[in-house]
């Protein structure tokens, strides 16, 4: 406690976010880190009144950050590993729900935004084919990108989709002009989950993306291998041992009928084989059985057709 005292004596807000960090840090047992680049304080505010009661969001200079997890790190040595994911603009979600909940919420708050010219592309940007709305004055745009168009009933027309922009390169002058005077915007902006640390340890994001049925799949595919692998080379072992053994049964279960050799759990398929006319009476009731309602229906049908051929034409 004195180093969090001695670090902000001359500033209470700053000794009052170590205290506010410390306690977060303490009763929660995931942190988001998520990043906020180009994210309105409209958005922040939207996405902490979502997330109320269920996480709490805590922005701050990243060398505030760093001092109060190094001060921790003797009585909490895991938090070395939090201290090397706090870089760029970066914020935490401190949550004990599970993650990926949370970030499907913070997901919900993205806002499209225009391409500014010099910011970084997010994602690729493609322009449909098709009329533009602009007048044929305006072709200087398309040429300079590079964009093939025709003039079709007194305005430009695209002719095939155009690949504008790559992501992670810069917007040029031109294709902002451009893009917005099609009016697309085709970013998306919000605070962005990029690793998650759970008790001492972290992993990326991406990893929120695998389902219970994700991992189950893969753990299937790995005992089928395993077990295929071990049946293959002759090998026991745990995934292979329900296979040799019905395998094995098998085997029995042929000596048993080749021979007079019987054992319990292959008396009724003995019996069946030996006798099988035992069993054929129970197939022949069930044969007339189910034979009868289509010979009623026969009948019937037969009955209603003497009946129509009686001689009483409609025109008589």
């Amino acid at each position: 406690m004195s180093t969090f005292t001695a670090s902000g004596a001359k500033n209470p807000k700053k000794q009052e976010y170590f205290e506010r960090l410390r306690n977060l840090i303490g009763s929660h047992s995931q942190i988001m880190i998520v990043e906020a680049d180009n994210v309105g304080s409209k958005q922040m505010a939207d996405v902490r009144f979502a997330l109320r009661d269920r996480a709490t969001i805590l922005m701050g200079k990243n060398t505030m950050i760093k001092t109060c997890l190094r001060a921790m790190v003797e009585e909490r040595p895991e938090l070395e590993s939090l201290i090397e994911l706090v870089k760029d603009n970066i914020g935490m979600v401190f949550c004990n729900e599970e993650p990926a909940a949370i970030r499907k919420t913070i997901l919900e708050f993205r806002v499209p935004a225009p391409a500014k010219q010099g910011s970084l592309a997010p994602c690729d940007v493609y322009i449909p084919p098709g009329p533009t709305g602009m007048d044929p004055g305006q072709t200087s745009f398309f040429q300079q990108l590079g964009i093939p168009t025709k003039i079709v009933k007194g305005q430009i027309e695209i002719q095939n989709e155009v690949h504008i922009v790559s992501v992670g390169e810069r917007v040029s002058a031109s294709q902002a002009v451009l893009l917005s005077k099609l009016s697309i915007n085709p970013f998306s902006y919000g605070l962005k989950t990029v690793s998650v640390w759970d008790n001492g340890s972290s992993y990326p994001a991406s990893v929120l993306d695998i389902s219970q049925e994700d991992v189950e799949t893969a753990l299937k595919t790995a005992i089928n291998l395993v077990a295929q692998t071990s049946l293959g080379a002759l090998y026991p072992t745990k995934c292979s041992a329900p296979h040799s053994i019905l395998n094995a049964f098998r085997q029995c279960a042929g000596v048993g009928i080749a021979t007079d050799f019987i054992f319990p759990q292959i008396e009724a398929l003995k019996k069946a084989l030996d006798n099988p006319d035992a069993f054929a009476p129970t197939a022949a009731v069930a044969a007339p059985a189910a034979a009868a309602p289509a010979a009623t229906a026969a009948a019937e049908s037969e009955a209603e057709s003497e009946d129509d051929d009686m001689g009483f034409g409609l025109f008589d």
